[in-house]
C-alpha cells in the first residue's frame, strides 16, 4: 500500500510516538503556534489506516510566548506522552499527557536548537543546545523535571534522541553536513561512539 493523505494543515514537520501496541500519536504545529494531534488504536497488519485515525484536535493551550520549529513528542509509558518546544523566549516549553492534558510549563534555559527527547530508566530526558553547541540536560518524571545543566559535550546541529533501558543516544549532522555524529549518553556521562 502506497502513501496515505491525513490531512491538517501544518505549519511544522511531524512528531510521532507509540505508548503500546497499536497505538500511534501524531503531532504537528498548525496556525496560531497550536499543537494538533491525531492518534489511531488499532491491531493488526496495516491496521492505522482510513477511518482508523481520530480527526485532528488540539492540544489545550500554548506556551505564552509561542514557539518556533517543530514539536518533538516521547512516550515514556503506556497512557503518557511528553512533547516539548522551543520557546520563541529561548526556554524548553513542555505538555504532558498522562490520562489527559496537563498545561503548559516553562523548563527554562536559553537554547538556539528544539528539543531532543527520549526515555530511559522510566524517566524523559530532554537535551538541547545553547548558541554555541554545548549540549544542555534535563531528566523528569509526572511532570517534574530537574534544572537543565550542561554535559561535556557540543554538538554542531539540533540532535535527535533514542532510549533504551539506562542510555539515551543522541545523533545529530556535523558542520556542512557531511557526516553524522554519534553520543552515547549514561545519566551525564556521554561519550562519542
Amino acid at each position: 500500500m502506497g502513501w496515505e493523505d491525513l490531512g491538517g494543515e501544518l505549519y511544522s514537520a511531524p512528531a510521532a510516538t507509540s505508548w503500546g501496541d497499536g497505538r500511534l500519536d501524531v503531532f504537528v504545529a498548525h496556525g496560531g503556534e497550536v499543537i494538533q494531534q491525531r492518534y489511531c488504536q488499532a491491531t493488526g497488519p496495516l491496521a492505522c489506516r482510513g477511518s482508523s485515525w481520530s480527526p485532528w484536535y488540539a492540544i489545550p493551550g500554548k506556551p505564552p510566548p509561542g514557539f518556533t520549529g517543530d514539536p518533538i513528542a516521547n512516550a515514556p509509558a503506556f497512557d503518557q506522552i511528553d512533547i516539548a518546544v522551543l520557546g520563541r523566549d529561548g526556554a524548553i516549553w513542555y505538555v504532558s499527557w498522562q490520562s489527559g492534558w496537563g498545561g503548559w510549563q516553562s523548563l527554562g534555559g536559553r537554547f538556539a536548537s528544539q528539543p531532543a527527547l527520549a526515555s530511559a530508566n522510566g524517566r524523559t530526558e530532554i537535551f538541547a543546545l545553547d548558541a554555541q553547541g554545548k549540549v544542555w540536560r534535563t531528566t523528569g518524571a509526572n511532570r517534574t523535571f530537574e534544572p537543565f545543566h550542561p554535559i561535556d559535550a557540543r554538538l554542531d546541529d539540533a540532535p535527535a534522541a533514542a532510549g533504551s533501558r539506562n542510555r539515551v543516544e543522541l545523533f545529530a549532522r556535523t558542520k556542512g553536513n557531511e557526516t553524522l555524529t554519534h553520543l552515547s549518553c549514561d545519566g551525564d556521562h556521554c561519550v562519542s561512539r
